[in-house]
Order: C-alpha cells, then structure tokens, then sequence
C-alpha cells in the first residue's frame, strides 16, 4: 500500500488522518509522515468541508461513493483529485472511519481548460476573420470617399479639419481590426520603433474622459526613455486594459491611478532581485491603483484565459490574459505586487532600443501622394469600392477599367492582354477569387504586375500570394498615399526586370 501509485489514507470518525501512504501525502502537498494526526478541514475549503461531512454521513450509513473534490495542497496550490470513498468498520459493525484511494485529475483538468480554450479562440478566429473581411470592405469605403473630400477641401477651412478627424478615427478602426485579428491569431502583429510615451499620452487622453471624477489620474511620464520594438495598438491596448482593471477596483470608492514610463538599466549587481530580465536597459511601465487589491489565489490565476471576479455579463476574463500574451511576445515581462485593501500595482519591463528615424503614423495624411502613368485593371465585386478605386487611381494620374465580376474582367483582360500595365484585384470574391483570377492573368502574361487587395483571407497569406507572382499584398482599407506607392513600387520593379 505504501508503494502504489493511488493515494491512499484513512480518516476516523473526526475526520483526522490516521494512515496515508507516500502518493496521499504528495497529493496534500505535505513531507512523509505529515498527513497523520492533521484534519482534513485543514485541507478544504469551508464549501466543500460541508460537502465532505454529507459524504460522511453516507459511509456512516454504510455507503460507498466515488466523487471529485478540490483540495488544497500545502504547497499553496489547489488540486483536484477523485476519491473513491469506502465505510469502515469495526467487528461489531459499527463505524469506524473511511478509507480513501484518491487520484490526481489536476493535469487532466488543466488539459481540458487549454482544450476548451482552444476550441474558444478556434471559434473567436472565424468569427474574428469573417468580422474584418467586411468591416474593413465599410472601412475602405469610409476612409477612402474622406480622403477624396480632403483633396477638395481648403487646408485651413473648417471641413479639412473635420475630415482629418475622421480619416484619424477611421484608420483607429483599422487597427483595431488587425489587433483582433492578432489576438484571435489569424495574423501576425507588425513590430517597428514606437515612442511608448506618445501612445501612452494619447491613451490617458482618452481614458480621463471616460473615468468618474472619484478617481484622480497622476502622469509620471519621462519623454526621454526611449523607445521599444512593437505594436504601438498593442501598447495602447495594454495600457488600457490595466487602466481598465485599476478602474474597476476603485469604482466603488474612488482613489488615485498612477501611471509611470521610466528607463530603467539591469547589469550584474541588480540582477538578482529581477531573474527573469537579461542584463540591459528596460522601459519601465508602472500602473498603480488604491483599489481594494487582490488575495493571493485571485494573482495565481489572474492571467488565465477567461479567468474574471467580474459579474457574469461584466467581464470576459480576457483582458489580462491578452496583456501577459502581449508582453511576453514582445520579449518583456510583467510582475504584480497586490495588497488586499491596499492597492495593486503592475511593473512592465520591456527592452529598450535607441530612438531612429521615427515618423508620425496617425494614418491621415502623412504621406505624400505618388503619382504616375499607366492603365490599370480593377477589380472588385463591391460596387461602391470599385467605384472608389476608379476615382482614387484616376485622381493618381492613371487610367482604369474596373470590374465588379472577376470572370467578366479575366474575358476583358484574356482579350485584351497587352493594353494594361498593372492588375488590382480583391481577393474574397464570388466565381473566382483574385488569387485564382491572378493565376490565369499570369498564364497570359506573366510579366504583369499585380497588386493583391483583401479585407481578410484565411486562404491567403502575402508569403502564399508572393508564390504564385503577385508583386504586392495590401489589406484593406487602403488611403489613397498607399495605394500610390503601392503601385509605384511594382512599376518600379517591373521598369528595372525590362532594362536587365
């Protein structure tokens, strides 16, 4: 018995140990020999405690019972385990104890969240591809016809203003999509030099507008920190779920958010008190709250997938699960430090890099238009975007047949193969997809450059299009500066192929 794999002990009738063998004292987390004489209450929590003294009452009634139960383990965490649950009794009959064989399922449960887990962001991803596809389509439209009225528009009348707003706020949406698409991981996040003390600004702009009075926001933000490699939506979003957090702690009684960017450097002599941080130099996020803080099992799951205290209806458990993913893919780290009634305060420590070559990227009109010269062939099956792709490359100096069914553009171009100097198609489309439309072009004249335009296409990755010829992969919505350079690339290309 003292060898078996199963745990097994033995309980009199006060519920105290008064035999386990080595696998019962590993499964409550106590040294050999430390299970006899403690009670099991000591290893339940007062829920289950009661559901222990029902099953009690059964085996003194002379029934056995097989049940799950969670316990927990002196080493500070829980475990579940299966207990086959047996009466004992003495020779005249009468009760004397249980005897217990327990099982370990802890592993198996684990396996079975992550399971069900997966089969959540499987789900969340479909939905989330299918949710870009057609808001970025009312995205290209929105940006797009805004962009065209800002061409119209006096630089300093009330309307450029205006429009401006709007072609910021729109390429805000964009981002959004792709950050839901990052998250569901049906794209990969796009890392460049950020200046996190400009996201963080805007950040706090935003979320003072949205938070009580009750709750003074104090900013301790050092502009000469540096800059780091990322995702600057995903800093925001990191910024935002933590101010989010701290909001909700303190909603009740009000208090104070502070929130510090710093530098910070690691060598040898410091190391110690940060093991998980390489030696170097750090940008330091810290976001601080007088909150109602959180114990200590709340901080063992408080990053796990759809883990929440929240209500039902109020939280989604995601919000900190998506910041630890987001930090830990950035090469960073996160460290809490929580006090109940006191407060709760998060570190990020995220990897410096030297400040280079750093431009605005609002989306609204940065970029100067590149214009050219050429016929295109355009392809959409939303009228309105075909529409406004013909404007857009007219306005850019070119001229355009556009196409609202790919079969009737592919019988124009088979045609007519020789009269176009580039291709711009989508890719989701109906009888036949831009990838398959591509294809065919490329059978007839494998030299014309193609441009590959989508929403979102799970069938179709820029390494994939790159594969079968397409020049360059674009998601949309498009403003008119990108579409230009866009093009200007692949005639460039094609140009310099021509004079080799």
């Amino acid at each position: 018995v003292s060898q078996i794999g199963e745990g097994v002990s033995i309980v009199d009738e006060e519920e105290r140990f008064v035999f386990a063998n080595a696998a019962a004292e590993k499964v409550f987390g106590v040294k050999p020999g430390g299970l006899v004489g403690r009670n099991l209450s000591e290893f339940t929590s007062v829920k289950d405690y009661t559901k222990l003294m029902q099953k009690t009452q059964e085996r003194k009634a002379g029934k056995a019972d097989h049940y799950e139960l969670e316990i927990l383990s002196k080493t500070g965490m829980t475990r579940q385990i299966i207990v086959t649950a047996s009466p004992l009794l003495n020779r005249n009959g009468e009760f004397e104890g249980v005897l217990g064989i327990t099982h370990d399922i802890t592993e198996t449960r684990e396996l079975e969240a992550q399971l069900r887990q997966a089969q959540k962001m499987e789900a969340i991803g479909t939905l989330a591809g299918g949710i870009a596809h057609d808001f970025n389509n009312i995205l290209m439209a929105m940006i797009g016809y805004a962009d065209m009225v800002r061409l119209n528009a006096s630089e300093d009348s009330q309307i450029s203003s205006d429009i401006e707003a709007v072609l910021k706020a729109g390429m805000r949406a964009k981002e959004l999509v792709k950050q839901i698409l990052v998250f569901s991981r049906q794209m990969d996040h796009e890392l460049k030099p950020v200046m996190p003390h400009l996201v963080f600004k805007e950040a706090l702009k935003l979320l003072r507008a949205s938070l009580p009075s009750t709750i003074d926001i104090v900013q301790e933000i050092h502009a000469d920190c540096g800059a780091v490699l990322a995702d600057p939506t995903q800093l925001h979003q990191v910024l935002m779920n933590l101010c989010t957090n701290a909001h909700y702690a303190m909603r009740n009684s009000g208090g104070t958010l502070t929130v510090a960017l710093q530098r910070v450097d690691f060598d040898a002599s410091v190391k110690e008190s940060h093991l998980q941080l390489a030696e170097g130099s750090y940008i330091k996020l810290t976001v601080s709250d007088t909150g109602h803080g959180m114990d200590k099992k709340t901080q063992e799951r408080m990053f796990d997938p759809f883990f929440t205290t929240k209500p039902v209806g109020e939280g989604t458990g995601m919000g900190m699960a998506t910041t630890h993913g987001i930090i830990s893919s950035l090469g960073g780290t996160i460290n809490v430090i929580s006090e109940e009634n006191i407060g709760t305060t998060f570190e990020i420590y995220l990897p410096r890099i030297e400040p280079q070559a750093f431009w605005g990227d609002d989306g609204a009109g940065q970029s100067i238009e590149t214009r050219g010269k050429g016929k295109a062939l355009y392809v959409d099956d939303e009228e309105q975007i075909a529409l406004l792709g013909q404007r857009m490359l007219e306005h850019l100096g070119y001229s355009i047949i556009s196409f609202t069914k790919s079969t009737e553009a592919f019988r124009h171009f088979q045609a007519n193969p020789m009269d176009f100097d580039f291709v711009i198609t989508d890719q989701t489309m109906p009888d036949m997809t831009g990838t398959e439309l591509s294809q065919r072009i490329l059978q007839l004249r494998p030299d014309i450059p193609i441009i590959l335009v989508t929403g979102y296409s799970e069938q179709v990755t820029p390494e994939k299009a790159k594969s079968i010829g397409i020049k360059e992969y674009i998601m949309k919505p498009l403003v008119l500066s990108e579409l230009g350079e866009a093009i200007s690339r692949v005639l460039e290309r094609e140009q310099k192929s021509e004079s080799i």
